[in-house]
C-alpha cells in the first residue's frame, strides 16, 4: 500500500498512529459494519488531535462527517426509513455550519457534498434540485483515493434522474455495462436496480425486467455477505419471488390463449350435447391446469432456493477469504513494519519518559495487529464467533422480514419474562437447541406444506422451557422431518435436544403439523 500523503513525517509526528485506525475503518465500511467503521473513526480522530500534523486533522474534520452521510442514505436505501434520511440531513448541516465556505469553492470537498446533498433531494423527490445539485459535481474533481471513491455514485444519481424523465432504456444500459468497482458500490446498483425493475415491470417489459433480477441477485449477496444465513435465504427468497411472479404472467397469458381457442371451438357447436360436453372439457381442463401451475409454483420455489443457497454460501466464501487476504496481506505488513521502527525508536530513546512513550505505543500496535490478523484468519478460514444467539431478536426479525416478503406468516407468542428468561437464562447449547429447531420447521413448512401460517408458542414453568410450533399445512406428507443433505432432520433434532436433556415430538395433523420440545434451563458455566 501506498505511503498516504499525510505520513510523510509519520515517525517524527506519530500521525501513522491514527492513519493505521483509518485504514482498519475503511476495513470496516466496506464489509457492511458500520457501527465498527465508526468506532474506530472516533478512534482515529481522538489520537490524531494529539499526535497528527494540522493536515491530517483538517482531512478528518471534513471526511469523518462525509462517511457519516453517506452511511444514513446507505441506510435509508435499505429500509425507506426517514429517520436515516433526517440523520444524513443533521450530519450535512453540521458540516456546512463549521465549514460555512464549502459551498462557496470548487474543490473536491464542495462537489462531494453537492453529491450528498443532491441525493437528499431526490430521496425527497424533489428532482429539480437533486438535477442542480448534480451540475455542480466537477466530474474531473471528485476524489479518486483509497479512502474515497465517487464516480460510481455520480453515475447512480444521474441515471436515478433519467429514469424520472422516462429513460428506461438508459438505466438499463448503464446498470447493464457499469460494474461496480468497491462493495458498497453494490448498495447504489441494488436501489437503482430496484427502481428499474418495477418500472419495467409497470411497462410489460417482462424480458428487460429479467435482467434487472439477475443484476439485484449479485448485489444482494454482495449485500448480505456478513449478515446472518437464515437472513439471506429470505433476501434470496424475496428475489425468486419476483422471478416467479413474471413466470406466472407469462404462464397466465399462454392459458388466457389457449382457453380463448377452446371457447370459439365450442361455440361453432350446434349441438346442445356436445356444447355441455366441451364445457365439461374446458372445466377440467382449468383445474388440470390451475393444479400444474400450483404444483410448478412449489417446485420452482423449491429449487430456486435450493439453488440460491448454495451460490450465496459459495460467494460468501469467495468473498470472505479475498477480503481477509487483502487485510492479512496489506494491513498487518504496514502495521509491523511500523511495531519494527517504533521499537528501534525505543532502543535509540535517551530519556525514560521517551522510552515509556514509544512502549505505549508498541503495546497498542500490538493489539491492533492481533485483532486485524485475528479478523483476517476467521475470514479466510470461514471461523465462526462462539458466542450465544440472540433468539428474540432473530424471532422479532423472522416475522418482519416474511411480513415483507409474503411466502408464510409467522405468530411468535412470548410474554416479557419469557423473552427476558432467555436472553439472560439459557446457555449456548440451549439457544442454539431453539435456533436449529425453528430454522428446520420454517425450511419444512415451506418446503412440504404448502401452508400459510406458523405459530410459535414459548413459555417457561418450573424451570422448563416449552416450545409449540404449528403450522396450517395442507399437503399430504409421509415424513416431513426426514433428514437432509445439511444433515438436519428429525433424528437430528432429537439428538440435539436429548444433548441437553429435553424431550420433542413430531405429530402431523389432519390440517397442519405439530411439533412439541421442552428442556430444563440450566444456568451456563
Amino acid at each position: 500500500m501506498p505511503t498516504p500523503w499525510w505520513g510523510k513525517n509519520q515517525y517524527k509526528d506519530l500521525g501513522y498512529l491514527p492513519s493505521t485506525y483509518l485504514a482498519l475503518s475503511r476495513a470496516y465500511f466496506q464489509t457492511f459494519q458500520f457501527d465498527k467503521c465508526i468506532e474506530t473513526q472516533d478512534e482515529a480522530y481522538s489520537i490524531a488531535s494529539v499526535y497528527s500534523t494540522k493536515e491530517f486533522q483538517e482531512f478528518l474534520n471534513r471526511y469523518i462527517p462525509s462517511n457519516l452521510i453517506e452511511i444514513s442514505l446507505f441506510e435509508y436505501m435499505r429500509d425507506q426509513d426517514k429517520k436515516h434520511l433526517i440523520d444524513a440531513k443533521n450530519h450535512l448541516d453540521k458540516m456546512l455550519a463549521k465549514y460555512p465556505d464549502t459551498f462557496q469553492k470548487e474543490n473536491p470537498w464542495s462537489f462531494l457534498y453537492h453529491l450528498r446533498k443532491g441525493y437528499i433531494a431526490y430521496f425527497e423527490n424533489n428532482f429539480e434540485t437533486a438535477q442542480k445539485e448534480l451540475e455542480k459535481v466537477n466530474p474531473t474533481g471528485l476524489f479518486d483515493s483509497f479512502y474515497i471513491r465517487l464516480d460510481y455514485s455520480k453515475k447512480v444519481l444521474t441515471t436515478l434522474l433519467k429514469m424520472e424523465k422516462n429513460k428506461e432504456d438508459e438505466a438499463l444500459s448503464f446498470l447493464l455495462n457499469n460494474p461496480s468497482i468497491e462493495p458498497t458500490d453494490n448498495i447504489y446498483k441494488e436501489f437503482i436496480a430496484k427502481k428499474l425493475y418495477k418500472r419495467l415491470k409497470k411497462n410489460q417489459d417482462y424480458a428487460n425486467a429479467n435482467k434487472v433480477l439477475e443484476e439485484i441477485h449479485d448485489a444482494t449477496i454482495t449485500k448480505e455477505v456478513y449478515k446472518h444465513q437464515g437472513e439471506i435465504a429470505i433476501a434470496d427468497r424475496d428475489y425468486n419471488l419476483h422471478k416467479k411472479e413474471l413466470e406466472i404472467v407469462t404462464l397466465k397469458n399462454k392459458l388466457s390463449e389457449k382457453r380463448n381457442r377452446d371457447l370459439l371451438l365450442y361455440s361453432l357447436s350446434t349441438i346442445l350435447i356436445l356444447l355441455l360436453i366441451g364445457i365439461t372439457i374446458l372445466r377440467a381442463k382449468q383445474n388440470r391446469i390451475k393444479n400444474l401451475i400450483n404444483e410448478e409454483k412449489h417446485n420452482q420455489r423449491i429449487r430456486l432456493l435450493e439453488d440460491s443457497l448454495k451460490d450465496v454460501d459459495r460467494k460468501i466464501t469467495d468473498n470472505r477469504k479475498e477480503i481477509g487476504e487483502k487485510i492479512h496481506d496489506d494491513l498487518l505488513s504496514n502495521i509491523l513494519a511500523v511495531k519494527y521502527l517504533t521499537t528501534d525508536y525505543k532502543k535509540n530513546a535517551t530519556t525514560e519518559s521517551s522510552k515509556q512513550r514509544f512502549s505505549s505505543i508498541i503495546e497498542e500496535l500490538d493489539t491492533i495487529y492481533r485483532d486485524s490478523r485475528n479478523f483476517a484468519h476467521s475470514l479466510i478460514n470461514g471461523e465462526k464467533e462462539d458466542r450465544h444467539l440472540n433468539i428474540v431478536e432473530y424471532l422479532e426479525g423472522l416475522q418482519h422480514q416474511f411480513d415483507e416478503v409474503g411466502l408464510l406468516h409467522i405468530t411468535v407468542t412470548m410474554n416479557t419474562d419469557v423473552k427476558e428468561h432467555i436472553i439472560n437464562s439459557l446457555n449456548k447449547e440451549e439457544q442454539r437447541a431453539i435456533y436449529h429447531l425453528i430454522k428446520e420447521s420454517i425450511s419444512n413448512t415451506i418446503k412440504h406444506a404448502n401452508a400459510k401460517n406458523l405459530d410459535i408458542h414459548i413459555t417457561i414453568k418450573h424451570n422448563t422451557c416449552n416450545i409449540k410450533l404449528r403450522d396450517d399445512g395442507h399437503k399430504k406428507i409421509k415424513s416431513k422431518f426426514t433428514a437432509q443433505s445439511n444433515g438436519i432432520g428429525q433424528q437430528s433434532l432429537t439428538k440435539i435436544f436429548n444433548k441437553i436433556d429435553g424431550n420433542i415430538s413430531f405429530t402431523p395433523k389432519r390440517r397442519g403439523y405439530t411439533v412439541v420440545a421442552s428442556f430444563p434451563i440450566r444456568p451456563e458455566e
